[in-house]
């Protein structure tokens, strides 16, 4: 998944299959959380969260990159 700022909306408006890709993660929904007992509420809630994590992530490592080009 790629960024450009015009085109993005918020993570919570992307699709769970979305947020894996975002993720990185190759393998569906069902494979991910096939070892755990969560409802769909709460895997949605897990992989926005770090969909979020990841997200802030980058933000911080372009404002270094901004603050080091000045």
């Amino acid at each position: 998944m790629s960024f450009d700022p015009k085109n993005e909306k918020p993570l919570s408006a992307y699709t769970n299959e979305e947020l894996l890709g975002f993720l990185g993660i190759e393998s569906t929904l069902e494979d991910v959380f096939r070892n755990y007992n969560m409802t769909d509420e709460q895997k949605r809630e897990f992989l926005l969260e770090k969909a979020e994590e990841k997200n802030q992530k980058y933000y911080w490592q372009g404002l270094i990159i901004l603050y080091k080009g000045m």
